[in-house]
């Protein structure tokens, strides 16, 4: 992690608090103080040009002369960090344009084990089963399953469509990545960006992906420790510390949704919306293994 911090520190405005330190903790790996942390207290910044943006995943397309007159569809800005990201795990395959960034996210083999868009039915029985919410909470987990079922196959029948119409875009025989990596991409956008609101934009902002900012884990209201915000005048995502005190080796923790947390699962959009997205449930132990966020 120290190249990634490196990386952030040697662009203008990039700060990285020397309180902070990636470890591992209950929740899997995480940002973790050395040392109290104040209220207002700026934790680290991310300037602009470093974030991952809908930008580098149309560089990749014209870079390998992209015929976009043959795309039928208008992709979302997630789609095109999407393909940003399986175009470079499927670069990282042949041991090459590896990237501070990019050598911080889960494997292939690890996406498999942790998020619902590459399971079956049969897995993800598995996971509902070998999960304590459903059991301690009283659930009715046959409708349960079959409502999240429904939801990641809807999931899954939508990536494999867009992905069966970004190829007819390419100009080269073989695609320069394969359905899996696109899943893969989608796993990792789904649940590490961060949407910037900007009224420059027609759906009023922008998905991003932060490095550094997304190796934080999931606090709900009370237990968020970290708040984020885009400065205008630099031109940065800064995170910001939300609580009176932040003590020695507390980890620093951040709302994956402020729309949801809390929520009843049935009642969040899609239903289950921490499962489906991020692969855990809130006030549960993680599925399958033991794991928040890689």
């Amino acid at each position: 992690m120290e190249e990634l911090r490196k990386y952030i520190t040697n662009h203008k405005d990039g700060y990285v608090s020397s309180k902070v330190v990636v470890k591992h903790g209950a929740n899997g790996r995480g940002l973790f103080t050395l040392d109290k942390i104040y209220k207002n207290e700026l934790v680290f910044s991310i300037p602009n040009d470093i974030l991952i943006s809908q930008s580098n995943g149309l560089e990749i397309l014209k870079e390998y002369k992209y015929n976009f007159d043959k795309l039928h569809v208008k992709l979302p800005s997630e789609s095109y960090l999407a393909i940003y990201l399986a175009f470079h795990l499927n670069n990282m395959k042949k041991k090459f344009n590896k990237t501070p960034y990019t050598t911080t996210l889960p494997t292939l083999k690890e996406a498999y084990s942790f998020f619902p868009l590459f399971w079956n039915s049969t897995k993800l029985k598995e996971a509902i089963d070998m999960n304590d919410f459903f059991v301690k909470n009283k659930r009715n987990v046959n409708n349960d399953y079959n409502v999240i079922q429904k939801h990641v196959k809807l999931l899954q029948k939508e990536l494999k469509e867009e992905y069966e119409e970004i190829k007819l875009g390419f100009t080269i025989d073989n695609p320069f990545f394969t359905l899996e990596e696109y899943i893969y991409g989608w796993s990792m956008v789904n649940s590490r960006n961060f949407f910037v609101q900007d009224t420059a934009y027609i759906n009023g902002g922008r998905a991003v992906l932060v490095p550094f900012g997304d190796l934080m884990n999931h606090g709900g209201n009370n237990d968020e420790k970290l708040q984020w915000k885009f400065n205008e005048d630099k031109n940065t995502l800064d995170f910001i510390s939300c609580k009176d005190i932040i003590y020695e080796m507390e980890e620093l923790l951040i709302n994956y949704s402020g729309e949801y947390s809390g929520v009843e699962p049935s009642k969040q959009f899609p239903p289950f919306h921490f499962f489906i997205f991020y692969g855990f449930l809130e006030e549960q132990q993680p599925l399958l293994i033991e794991q928040s966020k890689l």
